[in-house]
């Protein structure tokens, strides 16, 4: 999609850095005419011809919204960290309901944990299972020292199942993973970990008490959580929370050790309420005149989540919100002619590869090369080039994620310039982003070659 908005650049303008501040509403009907947004350091009014689309993600990243909106005192992010309820500030400012505010979606180990590291605003996007993490002398605690959900349990979407069906988990504010010593060497001894920091912000004391003092648990609560435990492991029933007796073993006698857990959110759900045409809503259930909405800003999922789902609203209702709004309004057609039009000038599309390669420099023998194709778009390195060598590769701008697209762009640009080509092996689990620099890679040497002939 990426790629064929930037063949039509000539027709459609993307700008980047340019926020959305607020809709513009006709003062007689309420219906939309526009969008304020902020373009290099200046406010700018923009007319709609036919309608407004808001597709604006959630509010993941706003504390406030948080503990409003669905109630709970933290959750730690685990996807992007720019979401923070713009769309709905506006959409409420125009009289549009609200729905599936309480709403949100999880991933991770277990029913949707991350660790919880003061030195990381973004939680670790643990996609594989570790069983280290719910097989043995282990389980969760909460923040008196009970334990809560049943540590064998696959979360879908980080929901947990709960009298009969799957519902988004209960929060605390500082869960742990507590175990023994047999159980540290257990994890210890079975390799790479999918958490690199886990024992660097593990705490360990000698006796379940203080270790309790130490995570700010109840002494008394977590000494008999751990009781009931062992007993419930000796006898091969969890009587509390139905966790298979196989997955469980009986504590030692110490040292003890806790993780300090967060519940991980992947993204909210709620946003302005739509119909089936995309149109948003006020809270007479009337359509906004001009309004419409996509994916997850006010999502179709409320409480409970279809694999893919938000894709699906992406994609589904991003037609259905693009067909409407594109449609001619009469309505807006006589207000648009009598309105007067000041033009200025605010740049074109900021996806052309032509536009974005003029912000970088290039020095002997070197060559700018760019690919849309990354998991966060846009890929441009910088190549040194010459007598048919590979000799440098820089990458100038990329944005995959930190925690495993980034292993990509660290690793292949030294084996690139060792092997002296660009077609080097992808990096596990970060494939995609191995691709985009590689077609980065390639694009710049490319021009390397057409000079050279010239």
């Amino acid at each position: 999609m990426r790629g064929q908005v930037i063949q039509r650049e000539k027709q459609i303008d993307v700008w980047l850095g340019s926020p959305a501040r607020h809709l513009i509403t006709d003062s007689e009907t309420s219906a939309v005419m526009g969008v304020q947004i902020e373009r290099n350091g200046q406010l700018v009014n923009i007319q709609a011809r036919n309608g407004v689309v808001m597709s604006m993600g959630g509010f993941e990243n706003n504390t406030e919204y948080i503990q409003n909106f669905i109630g709970v005192p933290k959750l730690k992010v685990i996807g992007t960290l720019y979401n923070k309820g713009d769309g709905i500030r506006m959409a409420q400012e125009v009289g549009a309901s609200l729905w599936h505010m309480k709403s949100f979606e999880g991933f991770s180990f277990n029913t949707g944990f991350t660790f919880e590291n003061p030195e990381e605003d973004r939680g670790k996007f643990i996609l594989s299972p570790w069983p280290d993490l719910s097989h043995g002398s282990i389980f969760v605690a909460a923040d008196d020292g009970s334990r809560y959900v049943r540590e064998d349990e696959s979360g879908r979407h980080g929901h947990a199942f709960e009298g009969g069906s799957w519902k988004n988990p209960t929060v605390f504010s500082h869960p742990h993973l507590i175990f023994d010593e047999t159980q540290y060497h257990q994890i210890e001894e079975n390799g790479e970990l999918p958490y690199s920091e886990f024992f660097n912000i593990t705490v360990k004391a000698n006796t379940i008490e203080e270790l309790a003092e130490k995570i700010k648990a109840n002494p008394i609560t977590l000494k008999q959580t751990m009781q009931h435990f062992n007993r419930f492991s000796n006898d091969g029933v969890d009587l509390a929370l139905g966790r298979s007796g196989d997955s469980m073993r009986a504590f030692d006698d110490g040292p003890y050790y806790a993780t300090p857990l967060a519940t991980a959110m992947l993204n909210t759900q709620g946003g302005a309420k739509r119909d089936e045409q995309a149109r948003v809503l006020d809270a007479q259930n009337n359509p906004i005149p001009h309004l419409y909405s996509a994916g997850e800003f006010g999502g179709i999922n409320a409480n409970q989540y279809n694999g893919g789902g938000n894709l699906a609203e992406c994609l589904i209702f991003g037609k259905i919100a693009g067909e409407n709004a594109a449609a001619v309004k009469q309505d807006l057609e006589a207000k648009l002619d009598q309105s007067a039009k000041e033009n200025v000038n605010l740049g074109g599309n900021d996806l052309a590869s032509a536009s974005v390669l003029s912000h970088y420099s290039t020095g002997k023998d070197q060559y700018l090369g760019v690919s849309e194709a990354g998991i966060g778009g846009r890929v441009i390195v910088r190549i040194t080039y010459s007598d048919d060598q590979l000799k440098k590769v820089e990458v100038l701008e990329e944005h995959e994620s930190e925690d495993v697209g980034q292993k990509a762009m660290d690793q292949l640009p030294k084996t690139m310039v060792e092997l002296n080509t660009y077609e080097v092996d992808s990096v596990t689990g970060a494939s995609t982003s191995s691709r985009a620099l590689k077609s980065a890679v390639k694009d710049a040497e490319q021009k390397a070659k057409h000079a050279t002939e010239n």
